[in-house]
C-alpha cells in the first residue's frame, strides 16, 4: 500500500474515534456516521496546520469546517434520513437544528490541542512509514 494513503487512512481513522469519544464523553453516546465526519475533519486538519497563517487562523478555519461538516451531516442523516442523530433546536441562533454558536466556540477549543496532535502523529506517522 502506497504509504500517503497509509498516512492519511490512519489519521482518518484517529480522527473518527477521537470525534467519537469526544461525544461519548460529551453527551453519553454517538453514532457510527461520526467516524466518518471525524475521520475527514482530521484530513482537514493536517492539511490546514501546515499552511503558513497564522495559528488563530487554523484555528477558525479548523472550527468552521467541522461545523461545516457537522451542517451537511445533520442535514443528510437527520433531516433527510430522520435518524435523529443529535438536535440543536434549543440552542440559541441555531441552524436547521443542526449546527449552533456554542458547538462552534467548543470546536474552537478543542481544536487547539487537536492541531498540535494531529501535526506530531502526522510527523510520526511520515517517519514510521518511510522506515
Amino acid at each position: 500500500m502506497n504509504s500517503r494513503i497509509l498516512k492519511y487512512l490512519i489519521l482518518f481513522l484517529f480522527g473518527g474515534v477521537i470525534y467519537g469519544i469526544i461525544e461519548v464523553c460529551f453527551r453519553g453516546y454517538s453514532h457510527p456516521t461520526m467516524i466518518i465526519a471525524g475521520g475527514i475533519c482530521a484530513i482537514f486538519m493536517c492539511y490546514i496546520i501546515n499552511t503558513k497563517m497564522p495559528f488563530y487562523l487554523k484555528v477558525i478555519f479548523t472550527a468552521s469546517f467541522i461545523t461545516f461538516i457537522e451542517f451537511v451531516f445533520g442535514c443528510v442523516f437527520n433531516l433527510i434520513f430522520n435518524m435523529n442523530v443529535w438536535d440543536y433546536s434549543d440552542q440559541p441562533y441555531n441552524i436547521l437544528g443542526q449546527v449552533c454558536p456554542l458547538f462552534f466556540g467548543l470546536w474552537a477549543l478543542l481544536s487547539v490541542g487537536a492541531l498540535y496532535l494531529i501535526k506530531y502523529l502526522s510527523r510520526e506517522l511520515t517517519k514510521s512509514i518511510k522506515n
